[in-house]
């Protein structure tokens, strides 16, 4: 099976890509900087998929898209749906975080917002 090209240099070295993998906090972008760096280092395709537990297809799309977009190019889309959260409900979410600390004498909870949101904008 032939190799893949490495990964392309102008967004950064191997040790430029090194330093980013270690500061990384975003597990996936982490992943994906980890297998940019693998390849740096001269690892197949297959090794990096094996490693990393994806598919060699994954790999080659994240090479293709650090050669034409570095860094930015590995992060996640977002594909999730649409809020449930109406422009009124959110309004009153800015309300109660402005509060902060309590609602009703109470620390803020996620289940005593949700009360409160039921309770007040049915």
């Amino acid at each position: 099976m032939p190799n893949p090209k490495r990964p392309d240099t102008k967004w950064g070295s191997f040790e430029e890509v090194e330093i980013l993998h270690r500061k990384e906090k975003d597990g996936k972008l982490k992943e994906r900087l980890n297998a940019i760096r693998l390849l740096m280092k001269g690892r197949t395709r297959k090794d990096v998929a094996e490693i990393i537990g994806v598919s060699e297809s994954a790999i080659t799309r994240w090479r293709r898209r650090w050669d034409e977009f570095g860094r930015e190019g590995l992060k996640s889309r977002h594909r999730g749906r649409a809020s449930k959260v109406t422009p009124e409900m959110r309004a009153e979410i800015e309300d109660i975080f402005d509060i902060r600390e309590t609602i009703n004498g109470r620390k803020i909870t996620a289940i005593a917002i949700r009360g409160h949101l039921k309770k007040n904008t049915d």
